[in-house]
């Protein structure tokens, strides 16, 4: 088969079509249609916008270079590998659970609104960034093969197999996902690991900038995990980081020299202040402030700053007796009742 049309089968809820020499599918009007597998095809394109009861698409192995789901609500297995899709919008989905995109050419990807994913595989693409903070439920990561320079997978607490090797990440944290068993993270610019998360872990950390890598029982992971001949294990690695702040009135200052800053706002959930990412920061109003640390790839947040602008004595400007006014030399004598404060 090299096209199909079912625009006339209105009641079709499971098409499966895969492994042929389809370019073309119409199911345009199957508005039943729960499950299409159409993998293994050189489809040029596929139009699922009216599907909108589809749980389960399989197009993967295809010449796609384009694929629109936000019309697919219901959705919950998408599989689109190996094609050439540039990009993909997947935020209307908040069913998703399995989703695999790998080997396509995507530089951006939104995953934000899927809080159900357990499965995604996004390895080999050109992403430079990826957010899984609000994928709670995530338990297999493989993003491996991008361009990936911060990965934060702390809100991740049922993660078990995270593969992101092949990235630039200089730190990664994976103490707080205590059903991780396997994580490949070698070949990047890592100085900074924390693998202690209570498992014994499959590790390969090799190819990296490490010299201390915390574990949660040392001599194991000595004796089975791959590393650089650099590295030692450690429960906790000893990182001389200096965390405080220096507070004037209006401008705070972080103690640490020669680091990467970002300054916060405590009273917003900890929202990073944007552009905000010298060693001292002037507030514009009262707050809470606090700095992010970053220094050799590890991470330290200072304690929370009150900035309080109440506090700060003004001038009262109606004592104050300026003369001659209007001055015809440009020559004012200035007097106060009371002292005045600069």
């Amino acid at each position: 088969l090299t096209t199909l049309d079912l625009s006339s089968n209105f009641a079709l809820t499971d098409v499966r079509c895969y492994s042929n020499q389809l370019t073309s599918i119409n199911v345009s009007n199957c508005t039943a249609l729960s499950t299409l597998l159409c993998y293994d095809n050189p489809l040029l394109s596929l139009d699922v916008t009216n599907n909108t009861n589809l749980l389960d698409l399989r197009c993967n192995n295809s010449s796609l270079t384009s694929l629109d789901v936000t019309m697919n609500p219901a959705l919950s297995v998408l599989f689109c590998y190996n094609s050439f899709l540039t990009a993909i919008d997947v935020t209307q989905n908040s069913n998703l659970t399995n989703f695999r995109c790998f080997n396509n050419n995507l530089t951006a990807l939104n995953v934000t609104q899927n809080a159900n994913m357990s499965t995604l595989f996004c390895y080999d693409n050109q992403l430079a960034a990826l957010d899984v903070t609000q994928n709670s439920a995530l338990a297999l990561l493989f993003c491996f093969d991008n361009q990936i320079t911060e990965l934060d997978v702390t809100q991740n607490g049922g993660l078990m197999d995270l593969r992101c090797n092949d990235n630039l990440l200089t730190s990664l944290d994976a103490s707080q996902n205590p059903l991780l068993t396997l994580l490949w993270c070698y070949d990047n610019q890592l100085t900074c690991l924390n693998a202690n998360n209570g498992q014994n872990l499959t590790l390969d950390c090799t190819n990296n900038q490490l010299t201390c890598v915390e574990v949660v029982y040392p001599p194991y992971a000595a004796a089975n995990a791959s590393f650089d001949a650099s590295v030692t294990f450690d429960v906790v690695c000893e990182v001389t980081m200096n965390n405080d702040v220096i507070s004037t009135p209006t401008t705070l200052t972080a103690e640490q020299n020669n680091a990467t800053y970002q300054w916060i706002d405590c009273d917003n959930g900890n929202t990073p202040i944007a552009g905000e990412t010298n060693q001292s920061f002037t507030a514009s109003v009262t707050g809470n402030y606090a700095v992010v640390v970053i220094e050799s790839g590890c991470t330290d947040t200072s304690d929370c700053m009150l900035v309080d602008y109440s506090s700060l004595q003004e001038n009262d400007l109606t004592l104050v007796n300026i003369y001659p006014n209007p001055s015809k030399d440009g020559i004012f004598t200035v007097t106060s009742s009371a002292m005045i404060t600069k």
